[in-house]
């Protein structure tokens, strides 16, 4: 099924991804298409970040120390974080099979975790 999400959905919803990727009690079918979403939010995710970077240094003057923040001057920061608002807001066509509440039962994610992938799970259902 393909699903339309934001770049932002997939920073957010990354740890709790990465979650379902370490359980070992999802049926072999189910790794397998977590697997998958695992590649291309990893690749997504490593976009934003490259795309992030490029945007700060346009924007930004880097520190001399890395620990430092970068600096941002007449207005910059504004326009950087509105480049950065944009970017977030993209959308990405996902293929992927959406989960069940029963899916994850036994996968341990907390609510909040749970809450940051209700894009994956299939709505419906006796329980809900």
């Amino acid at each position: 099924m393909e699903t339309k999400i934001t770049l932002e959905q997939i920073l957010v919803a990354e740890q709790a991804i990465a979650k379902l990727g370490e359980s070992r009690l999802l049926p072999a079918k189910t790794k397998y298409w977590i697997g998958k979403l695992i590649d291309t939010c990893s690749h997504e995710v490593k976009r934003y970040q490259e795309l992030r970077v490029e945007a700060l240094n346009k924007f930004g003057t880097a520190p001399e120390n890395p620990t430092d923040a970068y600096t941002f001057e007449n207005g910059k920061r504004a326009e950087f974080e509105q480049e950065i608002k944009d970017l977030l807001a993209t959308e990405i066509d996902l293929k992927l099979v959406k989960l069940t509440l029963d899916d994850l039962d036994k996968t341990e994610l907390s609510a909040i975790e749970m809450n940051s992938i209700g894009w994956l799970i299939e709505e419906g259902g006796e329980d809900e």
